[in-house]
């Protein structure tokens, strides 16, 4: 919902050691959605992580925008909301840390030349 979301899931990945290694503009026929291309220290599988949007957002997700309302990583049923920060944050962290730990596992399973979406 905020870009305080936003900037924690980042340093939650960073903290995991996943890398954005691109900022895509995401489907032409959804107004305000936009793409991270992620990869853990710049070797292994690559996944994408597709944000939900309000808004034209586009490839600055990351630092300027307000209007996210959720992402979820491509190819996988591993989604996390966007909840108020400063109205629960106890939650909010809860699921941040269910979504890094989901993202994770399905990296650990997955061979690394085999596209994401093949688990």
């Amino acid at each position: 919902m905020t870009l305080a979301n936003v900037l924690q899931l980042r340093e939650a990945l960073t903290r995991r050691r996943w890398q954005i290694t691109e900022r895509l503009r995401g489907d032409d026929n959804v107004e305000g959605s936009a793409t991270w291309e992620i990869q853990r220290n710049g070797a292994g599988p690559i996944f994408l992580i597709d944000f939900d949007g309000l808004g034209g957002m586009g490839e600055d997700i990351s630092h300027d925008s307000n209007d996210c309302i959720g992402c979820e990583v491509r190819d996988f049923k591993i989604r996390l909301y966007f909840s108020r920060v400063n109205r629960s944050l106890e939650r909010w962290l809860a699921d941040l840390k269910l979504f890094t730990s989901s993202l994770d596992k399905v990296a650990n399973a997955k061979p690394d030349d085999s596209p994401a979406g093949d688990l």
